[in-house]
């Protein structure tokens, strides 16, 4: 099952507007289901390039399959505000050359980041081991993976990203580092 959902989620592509996304065959739930076969099914051990495609945010399938589990982005369903402390506005639709709107994606889209936002351990467990470098990449309010962590009290994600040197004085936008995130969740 992993590998049929993989199959599909692979298809898609981020210049696809929703109704396109939505009329492939078993997209929502290879989109909802993927990482509970993948888990089950150990898929990690033996289609790693499969997932790698999909979790690489430089390949079209990313944001699609972020899309179908998360669906559009709005600034205040991650209740972050940008230095200024006003929210922007992130509500217009951009539509397609069909006249269909485009999927609203969020402004940072780092997999990592996301496989945490979406409580996928098992993904995000692989991305920490597989790229190191991704530790301490930030979203556009400056956060880090390990701000995300530690404010979630996700504590097996945390620790791995201490054990890979993720920098525990990376200060946001706000000047907030991780342990303020400890704190005052």
């Amino acid at each position: 099952m992993a590998r049929a959902c993989l199959g599909v989620l692979l298809q898609l592509d981020e210049s696809m507007d929703k109704k396109t996304i939505e009329g492939y065959p078993l997209a929502e739930y290879a989109g909802e289901f993927f990482v509970n076969h993948a888990e089950a099914g150990d898929v990690l051990s033996q289609d790693n390039d499969g997932v790698d495609h999909l979790l690489d945010p430089d390949r079209p399938h990313f944001k699609p399959w972020f899309w179908l589990q998360f669906g559009d982005f709005h600034q205040n369903d991650f209740q972050m505000v940008d230095d200024s402390g006003s929210e922007s506005d992130e509500s217009s639709s951009d539509m397609s050359s069909s006249g269909h709107s485009l999927p609203m994606y969020p402004p940072w889209l780092s997999p990592l980041y996301c496989t945490l936002r979406l409580e996928h351990k098992y993904l995000a467990r692989h991305l920490i081991l597989k790229r190191p470098d991704d530790v301490d990449a930030s979203d556009v309010y400056g956060g880090t993976p390990l701000h995300f962590a530690s404010g979630t009290s996700n504590f097996e994600a945390t620790r791995m990203l201490l054990e890979r040197s993720a920098d525990i004085n990376a200060r946001d936008n706000k000047g907030r580092t991780p342990l303020h995130y400890v704190l005052h969740p």
